[in-house]
C-alpha cells in the first residue's frame, strides 16, 4: 500500500508540473501575442503619396512647312486661324496665295517672328498656341460704317494698315514704361479716309514718324471732335489701338 501511495503521489506531482508547463507555455504564447499586437501598433501609418502637379505638356506635334503655291487642308486649316485672330479677310480656301502669305506676314510682325509670309513650324506653334486663341478676334476696318449716318458701333475689334499723317505725344502720361501717342492715320492714299488712333507706346517701342507705314490693331472708340490747327470742325473715328506695327 505504501509503495502504491508512492507512486501515486508521484504521478500527481508530475502532472502538476506538467500543468505548470503547459501554463507556462500558455502564457508564453499570450505574451509573445500581445508584443507583436503592440508592436504592429507602433508601426507608424504612411503619409499619404501626393501626387506632383503636371507640368504643361509643351508642343511637340511636327509642323510641315506651308508657303505660297501649296494646298490642301492643312492650309484651309491656317486660313480658318488666320481669319478668326483677323489676319486674313476671306475664306479658307486651301489654296495658300498672295493673300495667304499677307495674312501670315501680319501675324508674324505682331507675334514678333520675322515676317517671310511662310508658315514654318515656329509660326504655326505660336498660331495655334492657347494664347493665339485667347487674343482678340479682329476684323478688318470698314471705314464707311464709321461715318455720320452710317452703321454705327463701338467696342469691335478692327485692323487696318495706313500712311501715318500726324504724330502727337502727351508727356502728361508718360512714365518710365512709355508715353501716351495720338496718330492721325489715312487708311486710304496719304489723306482720305483718316482714323483717329490712341496708344500707350512702350519706352521701348520704335519710333514713328509721319509718312510711315502702319498696321494697326485696336478697338472702335465712337469718334472724336475737335478743331484742327486751320480752326475748322473736324470729327474722325476713334480708334483705341492695342498694338501697332510700324513698316
Amino acid at each position: 500500500m505504501r509503495r502504491i501511495a508512492i507512486l501515486v503521489l508521484a504521478l500527481m506531482l508530475c502532472a502538476s508540473c506538467l500543468a505548470e508547463d503547459a501554463m507556462k507555455e500558455l502564457r508564453d504564447i499570450r505574451k509573445s501575442a500581445e508584443d507583436a499586437i503592440a508592436e504592429i501598433g507602433e508601426v507608424p501609418t504612411p503619409a499619404p503619396t501626393v501626387a506632383p502637379t503636371p507640368s504643361p505638356t509643351p508642343d511637340e506635334t511636327v509642323y510641315t512647312m506651308l508657303q505660297s503655291g501649296d494646298k490642301g487642308d492643312e492650309v484651309a486649316r491656317l486660313q480658318a486661324k488666320l481669319i478668326a485672330l483677323g489676319c486674313l479677310d476671306g475664306s479658307a480656301d486651301g489654296v495658300y496665295g498672295s493673300k495667304t502669305a499677307e495674312a501670315v506676314r501680319t501675324f508674324q510682325k505682331r507675334y514678333g517672328l520675322v515676317d517671310t509670309g511662310v508658315a514654318d513650324a515656329a509660326t504655326q506653334r505660336a498660331l495655334y498656341a492657347a494664347d493665339a486663341g485667347a487674343r482678340r478676334a479682329y476684323e478688318p476696318l470698314k471705314y464707311a460704317a464709321l461715318q455720320p449716318g452710317e452703321a454705327q458701333y463701338d467696342g469691335r475689334p478692327v485692323t487696318f494698315t495706313g500712311t501715318v499723317m500726324q504724330v502727337l505725344t502727351d508727356d502728361t502720361y508718360a512714365d518710365t514704361a512709355g508715353v501716351y501717342t495720338v496718330l492721325r492715320v489715312a487708311t486710304r492714299g496719304a489723306c482720305y479716309d483718316v482714323v483717329y488712333v490712341t496708344a500707350f507706346r512702350p519706352a521701348d517701342a520704335p519710333a514713328i514718324t509721319e509718312g510711315s507705314a502702319a498696321t494697326v490693331w485696336g478697338v472702335t472708340r465712337g469718334r472724336v471732335y475737335y478743331v484742327s490747327a486751320s480752326e475748322k470742325y473736324a470729327e474722325l473715328p476713334h480708334i483705341e489701338a492695342d498694338d501697332i506695327v510700324i513698316g
